[in-house]
């Protein structure tokens, strides 16, 4: 990286680009950026920021730490983003998602040598940190667990019995079969794993060629 030329959006493109992350992670880092940009937007939090202004994204990474408050950024964009979640625009668990993004993204430009040496990049990490500890516990209180759906299970177990149509022909029955049996392992895979539906269709028959399926005894 040539650190001259770089603006807070070149940086974070980089961070972007660099990361060996899943598709999924990728749009968290990218809806991080679109809150942290829309964060130097705003006022009274970003007042006093050397960054904060119309079109944050394009102002010159070298101006951090040029202004007084600059070792409070991450702080403050934590304090936004707790803020949103005031108003239910935003989950407590997204708050911390995109603070750990905010996080990893100076962290990077740190080990890069992106931030000028008069930024106290270690120091605007720690408070973020610090304000992440005592918010959180708070945010995130216990609740008890949604009860399921009275009829969860007849769902679940909806394409045990395949009904096939014996007057079709072989090649027409195999596919109902075989159609069956995938709708079966989806809603139970859903079911024992907690996983989205996105991340089930992502799963190929390599991923699980190894780990003995059918030894659970629910396939």
């Amino acid at each position: 990286m040539t650190r001259a030329i770089y603006t807070l959006g070149d940086a974070f493109d980089s961070f972007q680009q660099h990361s060996e992350l899943g598709m999924e992670s990728l749009k968290t880092y990218a809806y991080a950026r679109r809150h942290f940009f829309a964060f130097l937007r705003e006022l009274p939090f970003a007042r006093g920021l050397s960054v904060a202004g119309r079109k944050p994204e394009s102002r010159d990474v070298k101006r951090l730490g040029t202004r007084k408050r600059d070792p409070d950024i991450l702080l403050l964009f934590v304090d936004y983003l707790v803020g949103l979640a005031k108003k239910h625009r935003l989950a407590g668990s997204t708050v911390r998602l995109y603070t750990c993004s905010a996080i990893a993204w100076f962290s990077f430009m740190v080990e890069e040598g992106v931030l000028p040496d008069g930024f106290p990049a270690a120091l605007a990490i720690l408070r973020a940190k610090r304000r992440v500890a005592l918010i959180f516990p708070q945010m995130l209180s216990p609740q008890p667990p949604p009860e399921s759906p009275t009829d969860l299970a007849l769902l679940i177990h909806h394409f045990d019995q395949t009904d096939i149509d014996m007057q079709l022909p072989p090649k027409e029955q195999r596919r109902q079969r075989l159609e069956a049996l995938r709708n079966r392992a989806l809603l139970y895979a859903l079911a024992s794993s907690g996983g989205r539906i996105g991340e089930i269709l992502c799963i190929e028959a390599k991923d699980v060629r190894e780990a003995h399926v059918g030894s659970v005894g629910i396939w």
